[in-house]
């Protein structure tokens, strides 16, 4: 699955957008997912891996690894700070198979998109105000959770989800 977003986005953000790790992180899984197969010996995080009798659980504790390292990226960037508060935790966005990525996802998910206060900081627009709500500046967040102008299509789609037993993430609640 691919994204895409402004050039102003943060890799790190598409990559937790997409539940996609960074290409290391992805080459290591499959390497060590590759020795377990061939049974070859090796260290990982501290662990010794030399006669693997019971594959499946070896190949989970890689998987469960492998996230902990994103995870602990994840928390140490300093930037993508809107897609942080969507997504705290790498594996529960893993876990939120309802979301599609796109470009519009990555917008909102991001903050970098067409919303007056993005585009103001880059003088692209006269102010940052929505124009339904006096004195809020039109973010991605303002759209999605507060803005009057989208409470119909808000509504809808909070509907949508909890009949597939599904919900936003925690900050949009």
């Amino acid at each position: 699955m691919l994204c895409h977003g402004y050039s102003t986005t943060s890799t790190a953000a598409l990559q937790v957008i997409n539940a996609e790790s960074s290409l290391d992180l992805h080459l290591k899984e499959i390497m060590h997912q590759c020795k377990i197969r061939k049974g070859i010996p090796f260290t990982f995080e501290e662990m010794v891996f030399i006669q693997i009798r019971n594959r499946p659980k070896s190949k989970r504790i890689i998987r469960t690894k492998i996230l902990e390292a994103w995870q602990q990226r994840w928390i140490k960037i300093s930037e993508a700070g809107t897609t942080k508060e969507f997504f705290p935790s790498v594996v529960e966005r893993m876990n939120m198979s309802w979301i599609k990525p796109n470009h519009y996802t990555a917008q909102f998910l991001t903050g970098h998109g067409d919303f007056k206060e993005k585009l103001n900081s880059f003088q692209l627009s006269p102010d940052p105000w929505c124009e339904g709500a006096a004195g809020m500046c039109e973010s991605s967040e303002h759209v999605l959770m507060e803005s009057s102008l989208y409470e119909d299509t808000r509504s809808e789609i909070l509907l949508e989800l909890r009949a597939k037993g599904q919900s936003w993430p925690q900050t949009l609640i």
